[in-house]
């Protein structure tokens, strides 16, 4: 896969198929389970049934989903 790849192709497929997939996974992990939910309130206006669906969407549909995205190719 990469014999005959220059060191920027190497580069630009990590960045592209483990960092970013990495980065969004970190990020919603951390707004989804670590940052408290009043904090989320005060800086979004969001309240009630809309925080919680989007703190469900964190902590578990895009974890997911960035998972089947970044393995899919593997298959």
């Amino acid at each position: 896969m990469f014999a005959k790849a220059t060191f920027f192709d190497v580069l630009d497929h990590l960045t592209s198929n483990l960092l970013l997939p990495g980065a969004g996974f970190g990020l919603a992990f951390f707004v989804g389970w670590i940052v408290p939910e009043t904090f989320l309130s005060h800086q979004l206006g969001l309240g009630g049934a809309t925080l919680g669906g989007l703190r469900f969407l964190l902590r578990y549909v895009v974890p997911s989903e960035i998972a089947a995205a970044t393995i899919a190719p593997f298959l």
